[in-house]
């Protein structure tokens, strides 16, 4: 009897440890790489993508920088790319998430050139910038230094409704960009992006 017993307890620790180990419910389903995923109703790369490419090609649509190029003959623009600022209640949201998106599809727009905060540390060699590139003011210092066109700068806010049981909220993500030109201070463009999540428990 003593015997069946450990020898029973011996197999059940030798299933837990192949349990374990070798992932064998594991199961995994190949997606494609711009299909959206939500696991939950956080701020996510996906989001970042869609409002960068929403925002982007809207103001590469409007009049300014036509109007721009004609009086530059035809040159191309040279934008500063500052921060967009974290307003949400998630402070584990990196801003840079968003920032990285906008420049890449600035970048693609091919109608413009790209100076990104990091960059202008570089060409100014001013370290006291590290800390206080937050500061709109002192990005508007930056663009300047270096002759920038235009300076881009936004901020990430969030909106949330809960309902009264506590089972179904809905997150509202809201970018807003604002375009300034350097030379007259005068703001060309304001955007602002959205997305919506819903959750139910």
């Amino acid at each position: 009897m003593k015997r069946n017993m450990m020898a029973a307890a011996g197999v059940v620790v030798v299933m837990g440890l192949l349990g374990c180990g070798g992932g064998a419910n594991e199961r995994i389903t190949r997606v494609n790489s711009d299909e959206v995923i939500d696991i939950n109703s956080s701020f996510n790369q996906n989001d970042a993508r869609f409002l960068a490419r929403q925002q982007i090609s809207d103001v590469m649509s409007r009049n300014w920088i036509t109007a721009w190029q004609t009086a530059n003959s035809g040159a191309l623009p040279k934008m500063v790319l500052g921060s967009v600022k974290n307003e949400t209640g998630d402070y584990t949201i990196n801003p840079a998430m968003m920032t990285d998106e906008i420049q890449r599809e600035l970048l693609n727009s091919g109608r413009v050139r790209v100076f990104a905060a990091k960059e202008i540390r570089k060409e100014l060699r001013a370290e006291r910038f590290d800390t206080e590139f937050a500061d709109p003011a002192t990005v508007k210092k930056a663009a300047s230094e270096i002759k920038a066109d235009f300076m881009l700068l936004g901020a990430l806010r969030e909106r949330t409704q809960v309902s009264g049981d506590g089972r179904s909220k809905v997150v509202f993500f809201e970018l807003q960009l604002e375009l300034t030109d350097m030379a007259t201070t005068e703001k060309v463009w304001i955007g602002r992006g959205e997305v919506q999540k819903t959750s139910q428990r």
